[in-house]
């Protein structure tokens, strides 16, 4: 379940407060940037906004990926604890290394446990955590039912569950292969073969060739869900949504594209969303 980059941020977006402390020759890494402070601020603010306040509170994040969101929230947001889930066993070392070549420091807090979980099965009691978080995973997951169960499942009967998507499947940049197919709706207009063939070509051009394959694979896997699927997944787990943030701009949508599918899924980017236990 990785977190995705998300292009609308800009370098001058977010204040590097640590530039200075940054390895000699080291270049600012958006990525890092985006995730750590940026995507980190976000949910503590979003959460915020309804009085939820995570300092001091048993915090879980469903797909964590590389880390740095957490690693973010770990250090700003001051929850008791805070134990990251995902699928792929989150690479430590290289949270480490690339923390402490941006001038963020490298020591972990200790409030801080990264676990592998299943497809489908949190390794977390019933009830265990104040409040579960999940940032851009919720579309690479295949069964979007059960890891709601889960979710639910171990978030206490007075917890707050957050969730947020970008870019939903159907929106401009849904294929996440903006990098190579910068072209709006490339993945309802191209063939995949096409756009596979064309990856490979570019990836391999820019000596990312393991980078492609890997986007590739995210892209097949995909799993389509609208935001109304992900509601309809979250209420069926005993999850009522009670705030929803809708993530959109002006488009310009292919003929062909808007014959095929509704406004809704075109035009809805993203979400932000806080549901709590019925």
């Amino acid at each position: 379940m990785p977190v995705r980059l998300d292009p609308r941020r800009t370098a001058h977006d977010t204040a590097d407060a640590t530039a200075a402390g940054r390895a000699p020759g080291v270049a600012r890494d958006p990525w890092f940037w985006d995730h750590y402070d940026w995507a980190a601020n976000q949910i503590v603010s979003f959460l915020a906004d309804d009085g939820v306040v995570l300092d001091g509170r048993a915090v879980a994040d469903v797909g964590c990926g590389d880390g740095f969101i957490d690693l973010g929230l770990a250090r700003t947001a001051r929850p008791a604890r805070l134990v990251a889930f995902d699928v792929t066993p989150t690479d430590v070392d290289h949270l480490r290394t690339v923390a402490v070549a941006q001038g963020a420091g490298g020591d972990l807090p200790p409030t801080l446990q990264f676990v592998t979980c299943g497809a489908n099965a949190i390794p977390a009691a019933d009830a265990e955590f104040d409040v579960v978080v999940s940032w851009s995973a919720f579309e690479h997951i295949a069964d979007i039912d059960r890891v709601a169960g889960e979710i639910a499942r171990i978030v206490k009967p007075d917890g707050v569950v957050f969730v947020q998507v970008w870019p939903l499947y159907f929106s401009e940049r849904g294929s996440h292969l903006e990098e190579w197919l910068p072209d709006p709706f490339v993945h309802l207009t191209r063939d995949h073969d096409e756009i596979a063939g064309e990856v490979r070509a570019k990836a391999g051009e820019a000596g990312k060739a393991a980078w492609g394959e890997y986007m590739l694979r995210e892209f097949a896997t995909l799993n389509r869900a609208r935001l109304d699927d992900v509601q309809a997944a979250l209420h069926r787990a005993g999850l009522v949504v009670e705030k929803v943030e809708i993530e959109s701009k002006a488009v310009r949508i292919p003929r062909e594209v808007s014959l095929a599918h509704p406004l809704t899924d075109l035009a809805v980017a993203g979400f932000k969303l806080l549901a709590r236990p019925r």
